[in-house]
């Protein structure tokens, strides 16, 4: 190719890429920080952002034994000596709590090594023990969730190139599927290989580009061998590193804007821009590139390469391989009317869910688990109450994500500060404190938070809340109707307790028993 060939390439490519950003970009943000975050490159308060005094903050690109190492050195995240009981169980100040070590952990692994660490050696064990220990959890981690939901998200992506009713939910499609060794042992070479390489000048360089391909070759054809995996990805790319060097070189402006956004900007535009501009890279060279033709035979997702379809979905019945039939399994609409025991269900599974999620966050910071909250039962009614109120939103609004997404958040923002307000008026109790935060609302909301809970709420409610309809749906209506009315008849009396419990009628602790 001439130099002006590959210039125009290089332009067609990222074209595409912005024009798909903008066409799917509520999907594309969702999918790219879910990477962001299971890859443990989340990072978006910097050192310079979050202000608190006695805060370490590892800087973006450290390591698992740096992290550890620096969690070992100090584990104390969050003064919890200033709150009062109260304040320290509350949902949101504990989420802020563990976004808060992940920020400086940079990976989920790092927390459960912490946890590990306070719950049975006591801060006595070994340093180059723990670190040995995350580096194995963080290894699995990486090979057995995010790689694996790595090529489910270019499934999404390539799909969407050409149908716009592209489920969120294919990004599990290798679970689903059944390939799930398989693909994770593609996967686990390529970042070996990778490790290896990094020990030359530029070895991991060259060959970061020379495997940037699998993803989509996995999410074309999860049935590939690793052989012709990798002999696939090197002819597509043989004579195009330098192209996918020169764009990333490109991007650099936006790298610097990303990092005066304090990361705000990554999540939302620099890291989907830059994954559709690898899809729309890889359907170019699949179709133009010079590649062997036994190998090329193995991409046969014709499909794929159809006119744009609006308003159509991925034709299941053209997918080449022997797992169409369990694409089928879960197909359901957002848009369809809940029952009221229906949304009952609802209520109190975001609510249980809630409360074993804040169990879990806990054990993940503390290493002890957490006492009750206000109501004593196993249930947490904020979550309840958002992911009830994703539910309205996202019906309303379901055909406009960029819209559910902004009332997303404002709800969230809305809801939590107006919480948080209502506590310190009434009980003098403060739920939650990110005054340490970088764009915080008097300390009660931040930005961090409310994108986590955006995301979040928007990711599970597309994803999983029409799942759970089917499943409760397969439950006969009487069966039903007795679980509400004993779930609703406990939540009452778990409700008038506690609030007696506030009002000072018997004190805290008591053994009503007695």
């Amino acid at each position: 190719m001439t130099k002006e060939e590959r210039k125009e390439f290089r332009q067609n490519v990222k074209s595409e890429g912005k024009k798909q950003l903008g066409r799917h970009r509520l999907i594309s943000i969702i999918l790219s920080f879910l990477l962001l975050f299971l890859g443990g490159g989340y990072s978006m308060i910097s050192e310079k952002a979050r202000y608190e005094e006695n805060t370490e903050v590892s800087s973006s690109g450290a390591s698992v034994t740096d992290a550890v190492s620096n969690l070992l050195s100090d584990q104390t995240l969050i003064d919890f000596s200033s709150l009062d009981d109260g304040a320290k169980n509350i949902t949101l100040y504990m989420i802020g709590a563990f976004v808060s070590q992940i920020s400086i952990a940079d990976s989920i692994s790092v927390g459960i090594i912490n946890t590990v660490n306070m719950l049975f050696f006591q801060k006595s064990a070994s340093r180059s023990l723990v670190i040995v220990f995350a580096v194995i959890l963080f290894s699995l981690f990486i090979i057995f969730v995010k790689n694996i939901i790595e090529i489910g998200t270019s499934r999404v992506f390539l799909e969407q190139r050409k149908y716009e009713d592209t489920s969120i939910e294919n990004a599990t499609m290798v679970y689903r599927y059944g390939r799930t060794k398989h693909t994770a042992f593609i996967l686990m070479l390529r970042d070996l290989k990778l490790f290896l390489w990094s020990f030359t000048i530029v070895g991991g360089v060259i060959k970061g580009y020379e495997y940037s391909m699998l993803p989509c070759i996995l999410a074309e054809n999860p049935d590939i061998s690793a052989k012709d995996a990798f002999a696939l990805t090197r002819q597509l790319t043989y004579g195009r590193k330098k192209d996918l060097f020169l764009i990333d070189v490109s991007l650099i402006p936006l790298y610097i804007l990303s990092l005066l956004s304090f990361g705000i900007l990554e999540i939302l535009h620099v890291g989907p821009y830059k994954r559709w501009i690898y899809v729309e890279t890889y359907m170019y060279l699949r179709s133009k590139g010079e590649v062997d033709e036994n190998l090329l035979v193995q991409l046969n997702d014709h499909a794929l390469d159809l006119p744009i379809r609006t308003g159509a979905s991925y034709p299941r019945e053209r997918f080449p391989h022997t797992l169409a039939a369990l694409t089928e399994k879960n197909k359901h609409d957002i848009s369809e009317k809940y029952s009221f025991t229906m949304l009952v269900l609802f209520f109190f599974t975001f609510s249980v869910a809630g409360y074993l999620l804040e169990v879990f966050y806990t054990m993940l910071n503390l290493g002890v688990l957490p006492s009750p909250g206000l109501l004593h039962g196993p249930w947490l009614s904020l979550y309840g109450v958002v992911g009830m109120l994703m539910l309205f939103i996202l019906k309303k609004n379901s055909k406009n994500p960029g819209q559910a997404f902004v009332m997303a958040f404002i709800s969230c923002a809305v809801l939590q500060y107006g919480t948080g307000w209502l506590f310190e008026k009434l009980w003098d109790i403060k739920l939650f404190d990110y005054s340490g935060y970088y764009l915080n609302l008097d300390g009660r909301v931040c930005l961090e938070v409310l994108l986590i809970f955006a995301l979040t709420g928007i990711t599970l409610t597309y994803a999983f809340a029409p799942i759970l309809r089917n499943v409760y749906s397969a439950i006969p209506k009487k069966i039903t109707i007795l679980i509400c009315i004993v779930l609703i008849g406990c939540y009452l009396a778990d409700i008038v307790y506690s609030f007696a419990e506030i009002a000072g009628f018997f004190d805290m602790g008591i053994n009503v028993a007695a």
